[in-house]
């Protein structure tokens, strides 16, 4: 991919997630997560490569699994993708499993196996070792591709922070929490980026501040009877600061999203 198309295209990305309320990293990252989940079903269940990385993991997180099963029954009358998937992931677990009674059984039936002079192996240590094949190895796939994503975009942003026209609209949004805010300072090139960041997000969490002191003087008995503004919400506001942006999930056809699906 050309780089000015791709720089311009995370420009586009960045710029039309802070119009919407919410970490704009964190959807991002929400909807990188959800595309890979999508292309897998659509034409990469059967991926040697893909297959590896997915049983390395032994599946998804808790998140993306049932977010992969809520996609498999709106796309399809019929589930199969990940019935496939999840079909090898039992098997291998019924694999270790048998591996791990039959070395406890072994252990049991042959308790002096280590000789006179031969240092005799623990049967626990061993079974351990053999239970931890149940464990997984590499990271959920679908959070790899969130987390790869939402770097890339943090990177992107603190070359954008300084310019006029892209902290105008940053100071237009609800800001960065503050699990993407340090990403972003990591990922600065230079001390005048960060400033940048920093009067920016100040700026957005002084405000938020500010509501949220109002909000709880309006929960005073005295002051009750005002009328609610903005500051009503400021406290989902600082659960998005503190925690991050909650994933909205609204599943479409696979049909008219074909042109999201990533190449390779």
């Amino acid at each position: 991919m050309d780089n000015s198309y791709q720089r311009d295209l995370i420009y586009a990305n960045i710029r039309d997630a802070l119009k919407v309320p919410g970490c704009p990293i964190c959807h991002i990252g929400a909807s990188a997560a959800t595309r890979y989940l999508r292309f897998l079903l659509h034409e990469n269940v059967n991926s040697v490569t893909t297959r590896i990385k997915i049983h390395k993991a032994w599946g998804f997180c808790n998140e993306h699994a049932w977010e992969l099963k809520q996609m498999e029954e709106d796309f399809y009358k019929d589930p199969l993708g990940y019935p496939i998937i999840l079909e090898g992931l039992i098997n291998s677990a019924i694999r270790v499993s048998n591996e791990l009674k039959e070395q406890l059984l072994k252990d049991t039936s042959s308790p002096n196996e280590g000789g006179l002079f031969r240092k005799k192996k623990d049967p626990l240590k061993q079974s351990k070792e053999i239970a931890s094949k149940l464990k997984p190895s590499g990271p959920c796939p679908a959070c790899k591709s969130r987390e790869d994503t939402s770097n890339t975009h943090s990177l992107f942003l603190m070359k954008y922070i300084s310019k006029e026209e892209f902290r105008e609209i940053f100071s237009k949004s609800e800001g960065l929490c503050l699990k993407h805010f340090t990403s972003c300072i990591e990922n600065a090139e230079n001390p005048e980026d960060i400033i940048s960041l920093i009067d920016s997000q100040l700026a957005i969490w002084g405000n938020l501040s500010g509501e949220l002191a109002e909000h709880i003087r309006k929960m005073d008995y005295r002051f009750s009877k005002e009328p609610k503004g903005p500051e009503q919400d400021a406290w989902i506001k600082a659960i998005k600061v503190i925690s991050g942006t909650q994933k909205d999930i609204k599943p479409k056809r696979l049909k008219k999203q074909k042109e999201d699906v990533p190449k390779n």
